[in-house]
């Protein structure tokens, strides 16, 4: 098993985290689609971090058999939610991406003060 972690604070651009993400996915060598979609999951799961949170968080992927797990942890105690779609609304479609472009993603709440809240990914 093989994975990066990525330091995430409010400004921490997405693209940095991208890149990182970009030459462990290559590094893995998986299939152009499957980079495509774990870079959009990637970007997606990090803006949130940046967006809604004070003090940031921590990317994580992890190589695994049949899947990269792709992860973010924050201290923020709202979980993030797949919103309907308004066609009028700029954003608020982050985890709908997330949710259409990987076989399974799930939220973990924080359990207690040092347990992170987790969203994932997996392709």
């Amino acid at each position: 098993m093989d994975d990066i972690r990525v330091p995430l604070d409010r400004d921490t651009p997405s693209s940095l985290a991208r890149r990182i993400a970009e030459r462990a996915l290559r590094r893995w060598g998986v299939t152009d689609q499957v980079e495509e979609d774990a870079l959009l999951v990637t970007t997606k799961l990090v803006q949130n971090v940046t967006k809604h949170t004070d003090d940031g968080g921590e990317l994580r992927m992890t190589l695994r058999d049949d899947a990269i797990l792709i992860e973010v942890a924050d201290t923020n105690p709202a979980l993030p939610h797949v919103q309907q779609a308004e066609p009028h609304r700029v954003g608020g479609r982050g985890m709908m991406l997330v949710a259409s472009l990987t076989r399974r993603w799930a939220l973990a709440p924080r359990s207690g003060p040092a347990t992170p809240a987790r969203s994932y990914g997996r392709r």
